[in-house]
């Protein structure tokens, strides 16, 4: 399932929905590359492409969580610490995602288009909106 970015996806700070957008043209990329690879047991090239795409998903949430802390922090959200614990996690899942690739487990191309879907649903769509929400109405919406 492909997304075509819509700015009902926007949490009204250009910078975050900026980055949001880049984390679903990942998403996009992963789902195209990947359509005709079948879940079990991947070849050793899909794998090498796997861990290049979890590579740069631990690239860009280390930067993109960084930079929205950031807007918290300063608005003084009231719910950065549970906020925080949800990048938290998610960067643990990707670390163990690497893990896993790398001990030869294999991860399936499917389980990490899941996971970022998974996340897009119920984190920037639920959890960031409500953080768009808070700023535009506390900190007068500057972005």
């Amino acid at each position: 399932m492909s997304f075509i970015w819509d700015k009902s996806y926007n949490i009204g700070i250009s910078e975050i929905d900026n980055q949001h957008e880049h984390f679903v043209n990942m998403l996009n990329r992963m789902q195209e590359a990947y359509k005709d690879t079948l879940p079990s047991s991947p070849s050793d090239e899909v794998k090498m492409k796997v861990y290049l795409d979890i590579l740069n998903l631990r690239k860009y949430a280390l930067n993109h969580f960084s930079m929205e802390e950031k807007y918290m922090v300063n608005s003084k959200y009231p719910k950065f610490f549970d906020h925080k614990k949800q990048h938290d996690a998610f960067i643990r899942k990707v670390l163990d995602l690497e893990d896993e690739l790398l001990e030869s487990q294999g991860v399936s191309p499917q389980n990490l288009i899941s996971f970022m879907l998974s996340w897009f649903e119920g984190h920037i769509q639920k959890v960031d909106k409500d953080f768009g929400i808070y700023y535009k109405v506390m900190a007068g919406g500057k972005t």
